[in-house]
């Protein structure tokens, strides 16, 4: 299990270091536990846990309670970065912190070819 979970983190830090502008990024169970992560040293897991599991939360409620279906993810802009929560399948969920001024439809390009390796790992465990 432990070369498993090295593999989905590989995955992660490739895209990690490929965008620069990417600051955070984790892989979490739809309870919020962190499955894999890469994170600058001042963010720790439990606060991305904290943070997708709150999320997460607020997102399926809402959507209850106003009838609007199931999450398709999540995005919060701030004035430096946003954060962006989408469902990886059933049970897992990726968060992926990145600057404000990136475009949008860039990043959710690139969470997408990143959710489709993430499947293809997922699928071998």
């Amino acid at each position: 299990m432990i070369d498993e979970l090295k593999k989905l983190e590989d995955v992660l830090k490739k895209y990690k270091s490929e965008y620069s502008w990417i600051h955070n990024m984790a892989l979490l169970s739809r309870s919020g536990l962190v499955i894999a992560s890469v994170l600058e040293n001042d963010f720790a897991e439990a606060k991305i846990a904290a943070i997708g599991a709150m999320l997460l939360s607020n997102a399926d409620r809402s959507l209850i309670a106003s009838n609007s279906g199931e999450l398709n993810g999540i995005i919060i802009i701030g004035k430096e970065r946003k954060i962006i929560l989408m469902p990886v399948d059933y049970h897992d969920t990726i968060i992926f912190q990145c600057e404000s001024h990136i475009n949008h439809d860039e990043v959710i390009d690139i969470i997408s070819k990143l959710i489709n390796e993430l499947l293809k790992l997922l699928g071998t465990l």
